[in-house]
């Protein structure tokens, strides 16, 4: 057996069994038929009628712009629009009944019926007749005067939204929409979140996103009452129209001969219609034991629902217990996998990552292209225990690094790749260590590169008299390139704690640095966990900096551990708290979603918390996450799967346009 990573120890005691969590991806019906309930269709959900890479195209475009080109394509596409009173959408295989009380969706053998009964403020609703349906190409609308209830059908799904141009004068408390559903799929709460399941079938709705005018997020919240579905919103200071958004699980992932105890998804990784997934404790034949492997996933035009595993990646030299796939990171067409015990000539644990690049026939079961490793390295340095990689550089961590006379120091090497592309063993050109390092501060704990920009987390690093409190730092890329740098920040919390582990996990996106600390006490809530933000100054990343704002959860509690993974894509952030108990189930897991408000990260509040659909005690999920465009990928390491305990699943949910915004080089 390897000697134990030290670093590896950052979980808060265990409450629960542990059980493992697996990818399926058998929402495709139900995806389909119901992305309409709740606006807007997902984008990238959904394919429409042309050639494969047309579709691609339409996928790839801004988030904010999907809707409006695909509305705009609908039009002009005769199969796309309403005759009567009923439209088809052959992207996504449905037909559509709009009637004067209601509209009808059905695909394959699954239908639900959908209609606005009344709206109002609190339990006072003004109701609402049957009107007659307002059809002009591919659209229709539902006109209640100063409310609107629209559909567009276009190839990248059938959106529905809600326009409410003022505010309603009717009663006090909560905005609130009245809807009554129908059909075979029947809804029921989930901490939260709405869930329709029927028959093996199930679709879950995220908690709403709702934001006004100025774009400020709004609470929000569903209540269920036998058949009626009521959408409460605080609207109170609002500004006028409101939007609500949904996030919805879209997909389901596994590997295709999973078995227990493999732990896929303990990293992810997506890059647009790609999605890696770290299993390291994979079997590659008998004799080697955790060896580990990554999985690699395309999203089909029709949406994660139906992603198939596209490739499995080994390291062509790959040992028992070497963890391959501990970490993972994707850009564009290169894939970087971790395996922070490889063992190298009789150096056990000193640690690899290896290099794959996507062949022009596109991924397939690969073995890499190149293999790094660190200059003169030593036994546990655990170099590839977090590893990243923007365009042309490849940095990777090595927690265990002795520095000088400091052991367990820990440093970050930099990688560029080759004139003559990564291939062959490659050693760095660079090494960075934080310039008031001290012994066993593992500073390379976590990794984050955006364009110039490196970020390493050291959460063991003394902070004052606090131990343990924790720092980021930050290198920028010199004028002559990564052949010299010295950290320009120092990212700290001034009130900070002993034991709290900032710098745990790192993120960067343009100007935005997050770190987690996912042992921080939030009020008397010890290791509820925490996220601190950290914006550019406007003279650059130098210094000693402190953070913008604080993130937490609105219904956190102990032991959540909140921050022991993060992503961040343009205006969004993604934090994951593993140990999160739901419904009396320990250690299910939940992610939390914040957006940014207009007024900067000063403000921001959490506007969604994802949970797996079918989540049960022990999955870990939130282990691992990531972020690209709209879409968000949350690992479940633990889940069982088939009755293999510990083989892990990955779930991909789909956003809508207001809660992220693009930016960011991953």
């Amino acid at each position: 057996m390897p000697v134990g990573n030290p670093f590896r120890r950052a979980s808060p005691p265990r409450r629960g069994s542990w059980l493992s969590l697996a990818l399926i991806g058998a929402l495709v019906g139900v995806v389909t038929a119901f992305v309409w309930v709740a606006r807007p269709v997902l984008p990238g959900s959904t394919a429409a009628p042309t050639s494969r890479a047309h579709e691609v195209r339409l996928q790839n475009l801004p988030v904010a712009a999907q809707g409006p080109v695909s509305a705009a394509l609908g039009r002009d596409r005769p199969a796309y629009r309403v005759r009567g009173l009923h439209a088809a959408n052959p992207a996504q295989h449905l037909h559509v009944v709009f009637a004067r009380r209601g509209v009808t969706v059905t695909s394959g053998g699954a239908r639900v019926t959908m209609a606005l009964l009344a709206y109002g403020h609190g339990d006072l609703l003004q109701p609402l007749g049957a009107v007659l349906p307002r059809v002009r190409g591919n659209r229709v609308g539902y006109p209640y005067g100063s409310l609107t209830e629209w559909f567009a059908n276009g190839p990248l799904g059938l959106e529905q939204g809600f326009d409410l141009a003022a505010r309603p004068s009717v009663g006090s408390g909560p905005l609130t929409l009245a809807l009554m559903l129908s059909g075979d799929l029947h809804p029921r709460l989930q901490h939260g979140s709405l869930l329709f399941a029927d028959a093996g079938v199930s679709l879950r709705y995220g908690s709403l996103l709702a934001t006004d005018a100025r774009g400020r997020a709004l609470p929000s919240w569903f209540q269920l009452l036998g058949d009626r579905v009521l959408i409460r919103v605080d609207d109170r200071g609002a500004a006028y129209p409101v939007r609500i958004d949904p996030f919805i699980q879209q997909g389901e992932l596994t590997a295709r001969r999973g078995a227990s105890g493999e732990e896929f998804g303990e990293s992810v990784a997506i890059s647009g219609n790609t999605i890696v997934v770290g299993t390291p404790n994979y079997v590659v034949a008998s004799t080697n034991r955790e060896q580990g492997a990554a999985y690699v996933f395309r999203m089909p035009p029709s949406g994660w629902a139906n992603a198939v595993q596209a490739a499995v990646l080994r390291a062509s030299d790959g040992q028992s217990e070497e963890l391959f796939g501990h970490s993972v990171a994707i850009s564009g067409n290169t894939i970087v996998v971790g395996a922070p015990f490889r063992e190298l000539g009789k150096h056990t644990g000193q640690g690899a990552a290896y290099v794959f690049v996507k062949p022009r026939s596109g991924w397939r079961n690969a073995i890499q292209t190149a293999k790094l490793t660190a200059a003169r390295g030593a036994p546990h340095e655990f170099f590839g225990e977090a590893v990243a990689v923007s365009g042309n550089t490849v940095i990777s961590g090595a927690p265990g690094r002795k520095v000088g006379s400091n052991a367990m120091q820990g440093a970050v090497y930099v990688f560029s790749r080759p004139a003559s592309g990564w291939a062959g063993a490659l050693t760095p050109k660079l090494r960075l260590t934080a310039s008031d390092g001290d012994a066993h501060e593992a500073f390379g704990i976590a990794v984050a590169i955006s364009g110039d920009t490196i970020v390493s987390g050291a959460d063991l690093h003394t902070v004052g008299k606090s131990v343990g409190q924790g720092a980021a730092y930050v290198f920028v890329k010199p004028a002559s390139g990564w052949k010299a740098a010295s950290q320009t920040a120092t990212l700290t919390d001034e009130q900070g704690e002993a034991g709290e582990l900032l710098g745990h996990s790192v993120a960067i996106s343009g100007g935005t640095i997050v770190a987690g600390a996912p042992y921080r006490t939030v009020g008397k809530n010890p290791m509820q966990g925490m996220v601190d933000v950290f914006t550019r100054p406007a003279t650059g990343w130098a210094g000693a900096l402190t953070h913008a704002t604080e993130l937490t959860a609105a219904d956190g509690s102990e032991h959540e551990a909140l921050g022991r993974t993060l992503a961040i894509w343009g205006t969004a952030i993604v934090a994951g708290a593993d140990f999160r108990e739901v419904d009396k189930n320990a250690e299910q897991g939940a992610a939390y979603v914040f957006s940014r408000p207009p007024s900067g990260w000063a403000n921001a509040t959490q506007t969604d918390e994802l949970l797996a659909s079918n989540g049960a005690a022990g999955d870990d999920f939130g282990r691992s996450v990531a972020i690209s465009g709209n879409t968000i990928v949350v690992g479940a390491p633990d889940h069982e799967v088939a009755k293999d305990l510990g083989q892990g699943a990955v779930y991909a949910f789909v956003a809508a346009s207001s809660v992220t915004g693009a930016g960011g080089d991953h």
